[in-house]
């Protein structure tokens, strides 16, 4: 169960880390604004254990 965890915060660092790349003006703001404690337990609680990947999430 510890690579589980350590499989999601290493994955959820690289997928937030390529979307914040990707955008810019108002689009990176909110992103940096956005994507908070709510954010982050939904895709560790929910998402994470349903579909193992952030492939087709987009924040």
């Amino acid at each position: 169960m510890g690579n589980v965890v350590a499989g999601f915060g290493y994955e959820h660092e690289k997928w937030k880390s390529y979307h914040l790349k990707r955008r810019k003006g108002e689009r990176l703001d909110a992103l940096k604004r956005g994507h908070g404690f709510g954010n982050k337990i939904f895709v560790e609680q929910v998402w994470w254990p349903l579909a193992g990947h952030f492939h087709v999430l987009h924040p």
